[in-house]
């Protein structure tokens, strides 16, 4: 039998994990968007600096190409860390929203089976249960 007190425990404990994941994922989110935005700009520059220098270099008839092919491919090579954040930033955050999902369905799932009449109440948590550790 269950007492008032352990059963709000358990929803407070599980309401405070429900928060926890969704400012992860709130955060994993953020950073994978500065990320993407940081690899744009990184990008765009390393071609704008190339494209510059083979303006500059057709228009003065000076070989400055091989002084802006340098920056531009260094700005290029900087877009390279960035890119690989936003990718990692971006499985991070689909992992926090699978987590919140399960969490929240296991959550829903288990205030149902509470409102369950009591001879029907143990066999909807030994569902639960086993929906939880994935055995049929």
């Amino acid at each position: 039998m269950r007492n008032s007190t352990g059963t709000n425990n358990q929803i407070d404990l599980t309401t405070q994990n429900i928060l926890k994941l969704e400012k992860h994922y709130t955060a994993s989110k953020q950073q994978a968007t500065i990320s993407f935005y940081s690899v744009w700009l990184s990008c765009s520059l390393g071609v704008i600096v190339i494209v510059a220098g083979i303006v500059i270099s057709v228009l003065s008839n000076q070989n400055v190409i091989l002084y802006t092919a340098i920056p531009g491919g260094l700005a290029k090579t900087i877009s390279i860390p960035f890119f690989l954040l936003y990718k990692y930033s971006t499985i991070q955050s689909n992992k926090y929203y699978n987590q919140l999902s399960e969490m929240i369905k296991y959550s829903e799932a288990k205030s149902i089976v509470e409102k369950m009449t009591a001879n029907r109440r143990d066999d909807g948590y030994i569902s639960l249960l086993k929906s939880a550790l994935h055995q049929d």
